[in-house]
């Protein structure tokens, strides 16, 4: 990792091929070689988000190809909210299939869960962040009401 104040470099960030990146981390324009990830293993949750992402590339190419879908997808976007009428058809239609596909609990969800288990047991604010956690993890089931 090499600091560089290069006037050529300065303000760079990105590759060169599969050998530079340039990054610019607290201010600092930095370059170091590129990542060798060829050994990272994924778990089985990184490669089902992965399979995902790659079904939301295919279904936004689709609907790219098709002028009517196309033109939908830009009245939605329209419509939107002022953060979304920036974005492109296909960044547009890759997030919506992504919301609709991925395994992510609603906030609300998370949030009755959260009051449900505060109202049947007791616990701290740190009980309360770790039941917060698992409920957005989908991994938090629905307390029992005890008889």
């Amino acid at each position: 990792m090499a600091r560089n104040s290069n006037i050529l470099t300065r303000g760079l960030h990105g590759t060169i091929g599969k050998s530079v990146v340039f990054k610019n981390i607290n201010g600092e324009n930095i370059a170091t070689t590129y990542p060798d990830r060829s050994q990272v293993k994924f778990t089985k949750k990184q490669e089902s988000y992965q399979n995902i992402l790659k079904e939301a590339a295919v279904y936004a190419s689709a609907i790219l190809q098709d002028p009517e879908k196309t033109e939908a997808y830009i009245l939605k976007i329209r419509n939107g909210s002022k953060s979304k009428r920036k974005m492109s058809v296909y960044h547009y239609a890759v997030q919506e299939f992504m919301l609709l596909h991925s395994r992510k609990v609603p906030t609300n969800t998370v949030e009755s869960l959260v009051k449900k288990y505060q109202e049947q047991f007791a616990h701290d604010e740190r009980g309360t962040m770790i039941v917060k956690y698992l409920a957005a993890q989908g991994r938090c089931p629905m307390p029992t009401i005890a008889g």
